[in-house]
């Protein structure tokens, strides 16, 4: 069992360089465990599709045939 309590993290877009030069840098702080949320909005993909069951933009309506 970690003797320390787990590091608690939400993060966006982020390079696997960076992530793992921000584990270490917590791992030499002692963290053992950590337990990440990756959260990617639409606009941090270019020309990402609208995403199946998400509800539109206000301002923006679907148009059922």
């Amino acid at each position: 069992m970690p003797s320390t309590p787990p590091l608690v993290s939400v993060i966006g877009s982020i390079e696997a360089p960076l992530l793992a030069a921000w584990v270490r840098h917590y791992r030499l702080l002692g963290i053992e465990r950590f337990l990440i949320a990756f959260h990617f909005p639409r606009t941090s993909r270019p020309g990402a599709a609208r995403t199946p069951g998400r509800q539109p933009r206000a301002g923006h309506h679907l148009h059922r045939h």
